[in-house]
């Protein structure tokens, strides 16, 4: 990688292209704005842009099991205000 990271990021953010790391990959839009030379670019620094984007946001998308879990929690809420609901007087 000859340009620094922060390089390629404001290219590619010059190109008017978002891009996002997620656990399942790297993701970027609009796919139709990547030229091949800029696929080429992203291809060549694809470990390092993701290393970037993990430092700029570290509030990552959750993994499939604490999506799950966080959906349990919700249900085992809903459950007890409906168990609660059916306990008033009325």
């Amino acid at each position: 990688m000859n340009d620094s990271i922060e390089a390629v990021y404001a290219s590619l953010r010059a190109a008017r292209l978002s891009l996002r790391y997620y656990g399942n990959g790297l993701h970027i839009e609009p796919r139709y704005r990547v030229t091949p030379e800029l696929r080429r670019l992203i291809a060549q620094n694809r470990e390092a842009l993701i290393a970037y984007l993990q430092t700029r946001n570290p509030h990552q998308r959750p993994s499939a099991s604490a999506e799950l879990q966080a959906w349990q929690t919700a249900l085992d809420v809903i459950e007890r205000i409906r168990a609660e609901v059916r306990a008033l007087p009325f």
